[in-house]
């Protein structure tokens, strides 16, 4: 999962950037419904820190809103 946060926190392209981070909020939903301890930490990448944690936090908990169960 950190790869692919990293990759879409790396893209300046806007349709892969918007295909990557509905998956991967998708997928963080998935992996916490599942049972698994599934945290989104800092990108290795260099970027500067941000939030980064809290926005895919928030960004997931949007997804599980609207998926049902």
């Amino acid at each position: 999962m950190s790869a692919l946060v990293e990759r879409c926190e790396r893209t300046n392209h806007s349709s892969l950037h918007a295909l990557m981070e509905g998956f991967i909020a998708t997928a963080l939903v998935l992996g916490q419904r599942g049972g698994g301890a599934v945290r989104v930490s800092r990108p290795s990448t260099g970027l500067p820190e941000d939030g980064t944690a809290g926005r895919w936090a928030e960004l997931a908990a949007r997804h599980a809103r609207a998926m049902p169960h």
